[in-house]
């Protein structure tokens, strides 16, 4: 089984990096997911951070991880990076950014790259209390967005199989604020469905984010089970995370209250884990299982979680 951990650097700082490191190889995980909106490896003009990079390269090394990565998405530390920006000068940029994203999975080893497929309003401050408000105001066009998204993939392709890296877009959670293109499973099922009559199937998939589509399919009414089935012909990478069930549109996240894509270790929400993984498992797709677990309270939550998948 291909099982991996997202490396936030909130879990690194909070229990050190090569302690993370080493207690996931002796629980045999196999591999690692840089999160490349909290590191500094490309700068405002796409050039590499060569000696962080070379760095981390060699730390991974160290214990033999094979390494997939999150991608960058909306305009993230000032470098363009929405792949459906209305904006066509700004998505031109967003494909540049794509592409140097790519040149790093290469330099890296790495054969997968997640990409959030992009949203209506990414430099838009998130005030709760006026963002129904301003959207009454806007033009909401969604399926520019789509259509942009689509030639967006189409034209990084290419480039993908040059590099040997897989594009794996992501399902994404119901946010007001920002308005996500994909945040109803169908719409990524569907652009998938149309990127791979493209010709787009070696290099081009699905993220299947279970817990952002636990809180898709309640926001939306979908059956979960049934629209994991949905996915199966078009996911190449897992996250796996629990949440309680409750979406939070207007906010995100509300730890306090369970609200939201909260990110917990399996077992410590509401999701029907054990449907989901013996559903999964009937799956023949050479997926990489990947444990996106942002709040841990200590480093056998990853093991936890893992017994929850190998129970099945």
């Amino acid at each position: 089984m291909k099982t991996g951990v997202t490396l936030y650097k909130s879990i690194q700082k909070r229990f050190g990096t090569h302690e993370l490191l080493s207690f996931l190889s002796e629980a045999k995980f196999n591999f690692v997911e840089l999160y490349l909106p909290d590191e500094e490896f490309l700068t405002t003009t796409l050039d590499f951070e060569l000696e962080k990079l070379q760095e981390f390269k060699e730390i991974i090394s160290t214990y033999d991880f094979k390494i997939t990565t999150h991608g960058l998405y909306d305009n993230c530390n000032g470098i363009i990076s929405n792949l459906a920006d209305l904006d066509e000068t700004l998505r031109k940029k967003a494909i540049l950014t794509t592409k140097k994203s790519i040149e790093l999975c290469n330099f890296l080893d790495c054969g997968v790259i997640v990409i959030h497929p992009g949203t209506l309003f990414p430099n838009m401050k998130r005030k709760k209390s006026s963002s129904m408000n301003f959207l009454a105001t806007q033009p909401l066009d969604r399926s520019k967005g789509v259509a942009n998204i689509q030639d967006s993939i189409m034209n990084l392709l290419d480039y993908a199989e040059d590099f040997g890296v897989v594009l794996c877009l992501e399902n994404e959670v119901p946010r007001f604020e920002t308005i996500p293109i994909c945040d109803n499973p169908f719409t990524l099922i569907q652009l998938c469905q149309t990127i791979l009559e493209q010709g787009g199937d070696n290099f081009c998939g699905a993220t299947l984010d279970i817990g952002h589509l636990a809180l898709e399919c309640t926001f939306y009414g979908f059956d979960l089970l049934q629209t994991i089935k949905a996915f199966q012909p078009y996911f190449k990478h897992i996250h796996l995370h629990d949440n309680q069930m409750i979406p939070c549109p207007l906010g995100g996240t509300k730890a306090d209250v369970g609200y939201g894509d909260l990110h917990y270790p399996l077992g410590n929400g509401s999701i029907p884990y054990n449907d989901i993984i013996a559903l999964l498992k009937q799956s023949d797709a050479d997926t990489i299982i990947n444990f996106e677990l942002f709040r841990v309270k200590k480093l056998d939550d990853f093991k936890t979680s893992t017994q929850v998948l190998e129970a099945i």
